[in-house]
């Protein structure tokens, strides 16, 4: 049964499992629909009900609902559980740059916390034409990271990711005025050992490895590429090319994941990358 603050049913709560552990002491991850019903929603008394496997001994789940900050849950089959959900905090802040507001910035909060079944992010909020922003509903005493994303802050600056910890449960937490700055240019060219032309419509991705965001662009037929406001974080590039992945000669290569990774501190131009 899922309950809110009052002590009332809370109607149309998602339950979402994410995984599942058994008696040998293995885990799976995503994909869970194997061993579970990966979702249940609660009736109008709060109720729900998750079906399972017999070898599943554990379920690790997200608890959403409106008006309610999200809850990682486990739960253990054969049993009943009472899961009480709070409001949570609502954060504020104000977004500038060069003492401006900046508006329709979009803005996203994520658990500190990385750990398979307690990880969490929010649905994207923009800022306001006086820059200003309010995103509520968040975990309360919890290790949270407010960062912007790449696509919304293009030709405008970066905003570093801010950690802070959440206040008590129905308590604004008020982040001030957070400032923009400078971004910084990656350009470069991705070559085909073959000598082949790039295939059509072929992306970049570039992803921030501290934060879930990232930005992306189409590579010209030479396989020209150019990314714009990128902050002074760790990265990674990847494409997806059929029959190609880059080649051992790049440098910073993660040959694990197929991708190159690195830390950003300045602008680099006419990055060269072999697949």
């Amino acid at each position: 049964v899922v309950i809110g603050d009052d002590g009332h049913a809370i109607v149309g709560a998602t339950i979402q499992a994410q995984g599942v552990s058994f008696g040998n002491g293995s885990q799976q991850w995503g994909r869970a629909s194997r061993f579970v019903d990966e979702t249940a929603v609660s009736d109008t008394n709060g109720r729900f009900l998750i079906r399972c496997k017999s070898k599943v001994e554990l379920i690790y789940a997200m608890a959403s609902a409106r008006e309610a900050a999200p809850r990682p849950i486990q739960l253990q089959p054969g049993r009943d559980f009472l899961v009480r959900m709070h409001e949570g905090v609502t954060v504020t802040g104000r977004l500038v740059a060069t003492n401006f507001p900046v508006s329709g910035a979009v803005l996203q909060v994520m658990a500190e916390n990385r750990i398979s079944g307690e990880f969490f992010i929010t649905d994207k909020i923009a800022t306001d034409s006086n820059g200003r922003f309010s995103i509520p509903n968040l975990p309360p005493e919890k290790g949270l990271i407010l960062f912007g994303t790449m696509d919304s802050l293009q030709g405008k600056g970066v905003l570093s990711p801010k950690q802070f910890t959440s206040g008590k449960n129905k308590t604004p937490t008020n982040l001030g005025e957070l400032v923009l700055q400078p971004g910084y240019q990656i350009s470069g060219q991705i070559l085909l050992t073959d000598g082949k032309s790039m295939p059509a419509r072929t992306r970049l991705l570039l992803a921030r490895q501290g934060v879930s965001d990232y930005a992306d662009v189409v590579l010209t037929a030479d396989g020209r590429f150019v990314f714009q406001s990128v902050p002074a974080e760790s990265v990674s590039l990847s494409a997806r090319l059929k029959g190609y992945k880059y080649s051992r000669r790049n440098p910073s290569l993660d040959w694990l994941n197929n991708q190159i990774v690195g830390k950003i501190n300045g602008d680099i131009t006419n990055l060269t990358l072999l697949m």
